[in-house]
């Protein structure tokens, strides 16, 4: 994968039964990713990925959990603060709960519940060979949430 790359992504929400398209360009170099939702039109994206609300709940939840405004929250709690537009927040809070990880023990179990939750034309061992290369920097990651 490139170092700065796009994904218009789909969330699903499993239990409310809808959906919401977000574009999201994401920079490695600067550690940043920007997230717009409510475009009209969507830029041509580098990847693609249908993501359920499924994956966020289970991956918070084997994080131990996310803190997000000095609160922990467990995945159902991350799951409410999706729907009330915290992405943003989320994305760092999982990027420090990461960072306190050892990888090689977490990851594994992590991915291996990707192929229930989501779907992606990005190849699988470019997802791990990207995340491994962030591993050291992903406290440092940023997101801002475009509406």
């Amino acid at each position: 994968m490139k170092q700065q790359f796009t994904i218009e992504t789909i969330l699903i929400d499993t239990e409310l039964n809808n959906e919401e398209k977000l574009f999201v360009e994401i920079d490695t170099l600067a550690n940043r990713m920007k997230i717009y939702e409510n475009l009209n039109d969507f830029p041509a994206a580098d990847y693609h990925v249908k993501v359920k609300s499924d994956l966020l709940v289970n991956l918070v939840d084997q994080l131990g959990g996310i803190i997000v405004d000095n609160k922990k929250q467990n995945g159902k709690d991350t799951l409410k603060l999706l729907r009330e537009n915290r992405i943003d927040a989320i994305v760092e809070a999982i990027g420090r709960a990461f960072s306190g990880k050892n990888l090689l023990l977490t990851l594994p179990s992590m991915l291996s519940s990707l192929n229930e939750y989501y779907s992606s034309d990005i190849p699988f061992m470019d997802i791990v060979k990207t995340i491994l290369s962030e591993v050291n920097d992903l406290k440092d990651w940023k997101a801002e949430l475009i509406s």
